[in-house]
């Protein structure tokens, strides 16, 4: 190649007219999958792409680039659950749906990132609403294998978050929520940026065998209706809203009960007070509401938002629903081989466990609810809560004395420099770390290493 090559500037359009390139992002501008459509793209799911991207591990790709534009994510460096469960949250309505947005805006420059989330819907639903998001990440194994015989990339849209997306409308099984071989749940967000694959055993998740529940209406129904409500996410922040909600309530109640509340939650199966909180009051319907009520009118949950009540037109007939749209619960059936071992393990942690080991932990290992254990084993339960509770604030404790030896050092850090550590100054250091000066101790310790230097505090 000839050395005037080597200093070649490939032609942009921009240039001709005067223009400058557009912004450079920090971070690759990956382009979410099908936004706007039925099978949009979660944001736990862009992650993990970003993070493949670069060959790294997802956590590790939150900690050092996430973080710097939301601190309160540093938090989690030393809080593995975080990334196995609860960050789950980040589909939905939480604060880090919120977190993860902005940054992904700022870090990849991709616009209206909150679609991949469900934040469009936190002026309707409760950020913590039943039926929302699950608790373990589901699969369809027929998508997976669709995905890998087309060659395209595997990831996970975000109505598979939903817990009432019980059943894939397309192939019409259902979503599996356990590795077919090891039988584990998976992490939410994985230290291997590739999905498809078990985070324990790494089977290829996509040869699981799922019961087929095509002749299952209901949950079909439920499927399509979510999927409507994940296409239209970028139109709904103006129609999400409780207000709007409750003055289209109030149309249908008076277009085909006649102004009968009661008659109207009969007619569709709901219990006769539910509609009194969101009529009368000033709470936000739940999800199984608002598909139980657009079930009822035979509409989607969307179409319902953008129905015209037109009076004098003749009423339809509503449909009762036999059955309530809430998350299933499995009754768990333990053998006496089971039952013994499982009680085995709580005497062993009440006895000889710090408090390291929650309840929670146990009973998500045996694929059970805490709240079955201390049905079963009270006072075990309630030894391992103490134990745990103490364990705690002993953390916490710690956490505290060791926030409080940083501002020490920082302040000294300052005063060695020859910099006045001022208010300002050190809450600006303090906030680069997750600090925050506002505690009264801080300030404290803050006007002592002053004092001890001989500066005079005005």
């Amino acid at each position: 190649m000839a050395a005037s090559n080597l200093y070649f500037v490939p032609e942009y359009p921009g240039f001709a007219d005067g223009h400058a390139l557009p912004p450079r992002s920090r971070l690759f501008a990956l382009e979410p999958i099908s936004v706007g459509t039925a099978a949009a793209e979660g944001m736990t799911s862009y992650v993990i792409r970003l993070a493949g991207a670069y060959s790294i591990n997802p956590r590790r790709l939150i900690l050092q680039e996430f973080a710097k534009l939301s601190p309160g994510l540093a938090k989690y460096r030393r809080h593995g659950l975080f990334f196995q469960t609860e960050a789950r949250s980040i589909n939905g309505l939480h604060q880090h749906s919120q977190s993860f947005s902005d940054a992904v805006e700022k870090l990849c420059g991709i616009r209206n990132a909150k679609n991949l989330t469900l934040l469009n819907l936190q002026g309707l639903l409760p950020f913590n609403g039943p039926g929302l998001i699950a608790a373990h990440p589901r699969w369809c194994p027929a998508c997976y294998r669709e995905w890998i015989d087309f060659r395209w990339d595997a990831y996970h849209p975000l109505a598979w978050s939903f817990d009432l997306y019980r059943v894939c409308p397309k192939h019409g099984t259902t979503l599996l929520d356990r590795c077919p071989c090891c039988n584990e749940y998976q992490h939410v967000i994985p230290r291997v940026p590739v999905l498809g694959f078990c985070c324990h055993c790494g089977t290829w998740l996509g040869q699981g065998k799922a019961e087929d529940r095509s002749r299952d209406d209901t949950d079909i129904w439920l499927a399509t209706a979510i999927e409507d409500i994940v296409a239209e996410l970028p139109a709904l922040s103006a129609l999400a809203i409780r207000d709007h909600f409750v003055s289209q309530l109030n149309q249908a109640i008076d277009h085909f009960a006649g102004g009968s509340r009661r008659r109207f939650c009969i007619e569709i199966g709901l219990p006769a007070n539910t509609l009194q909180p969101w009529l009368s009051g000033n709470q936000k319907p739940t999800l199984p509401r608002w598909l139980t009520i657009a079930y009822g009118l035979a509409v989607s949950p969307v179409e319902f938002l953008k129905m015209d009540f037109v009076p004098g037109k003749s009423q339809g007939t509503l449909r009762k629903l036999n059955q309530q749209f809430k998350p299933r619960f499995k009754r768990p059936t333990l053998t006496k081989v089971q039952r013994e071992a499982i009680e085995a393990e709580l005497r062993k942690e009440a006895l000889c466990g710090d408090g390291s080991v929650p309840v929670a932990t146990i009973a998500e290992k045996h694929g059970l609810a805490r709240t079955y254990l201390r049905v079963l084993w009270p006072d075990l339960c309630q030894t391992i809560r103490d134990a745990r509770r103490a364990k705690l604030m002993t953390l916490a404790k710690e956490e505290q004395l060791r926030k409080y030896q940083i501002v020490r050092e920082i302040v000294d850090s300052f005063l060695g420099q020859g910099i006045y550590p001022s208010r300002r100054i050190l809450s600006a250091a303090l906030d680069k770390i997750g600090i925050s000066y506002a505690d009264p101790e801080i300030r404290r310790i803050h006007k002592q290493r002053l004092t001890a230097n001989g500066i005079a505090i005005s």
